[in-house]
């Protein structure tokens, strides 16, 4: 990929552009923090209400989210706990909303067939993944012609918050390889490693337009553009 960056100054080009986007509805895929605080900046250091001023503007790349090039990739956690860990426990209780079996992983390729299994099934579901075993877990309510569930939304708001109640998570960390994962595994670097599926652009805009907000680290746009310094003279 190359990329180019270059100023327009002409004012008609500056009205169309700012014409077409009045209408559009804005979804920070990426940024989220930077941009509270380029808020926070204008809002500390505004010293004119009725004059614009360089604290009013932010450096945006913005993409339409229909574009087929556009993909969204997963992001996996690998988790610590403070007390003694036993999967079994939590299987037990998980049993009444998900299906549990073992599954045979070897390596990343076997995570990407099982999670693309689960997408060609519509199924939601998760592979947890420990230094000795492997389980697949898929949300019972649900047919599979329906609309699954979000993942993530399952995984933050049901799965993590229940280990957290077993075993007190002292860290999470985030990766999008699953080789990396299960290694951290292998090595007890980690107690667990969780693989799911990404959510669509669809699911992600139905949440932000409904007034949501996506969980932490749900989303790894791609592609990405390039890393590095745009200086901005005040």
């Amino acid at each position: 990929l190359s990329f180019k960056a270059w100023r327009i100054s002409d004012k008609k080009d500056i009205d169309a552009i700012t014409g077409l986007m009045k209408t559009k509805s804005i979804l920070i895929a990426d940024g989220h923090h930077r941009y509270e605080t380029s808020l926070m900046y204008m809002n500390e250091t505004k010293k004119s209400s009725n004059e614009p001023g360089p604290e009013d503007f932010v450096l945006t790349l913005f993409m339409e989210s229909g574009q087929e090039d556009i993909k969204i990739y997963p992001t996996y956690r690998s988790i610590n706990f403070r007390n003694l860990f036993d999967i079994d426990k939590y299987f037990a209780i998980a049993k009444d909303k998900y299906t549990i079996k073992p599954v045979n992983i070897k390596n990343g390729a076997d995570i990407k067939t099982a999670l693309d299994k689960f997408r060609e099934d519509n199924i939601t579901g998760f592979i947890f993944y420990l230094k000795d075993k492997a389980h697949i877990m898929t949300l019972n309510s649900q047919a599979s012609d329906n609309k699954p569930e979000i993942d993530i939304y399952i995984l933050h708001n049901d799965i993590l918050k229940q280990l957290d109640r077993l075993y007190d998570i002292k860290d999470i960390s985030f990766n999008h390889n699953e080789d990396s994962i299960i290694n951290n595994v292998k090595e007890a670097v980690s107690d667990l490693g969780i693989f799911l599926n990404p959510p669509t652009i669809d699911e992600m805009e139905d949440i932000c337009n409904s007034g949501g907000l996506m969980p932490q680290k749900s989303t790894f746009f791609w592609p990405k553009p390039c890393t590095g310094l745009v200086m901005y003279k005040f």
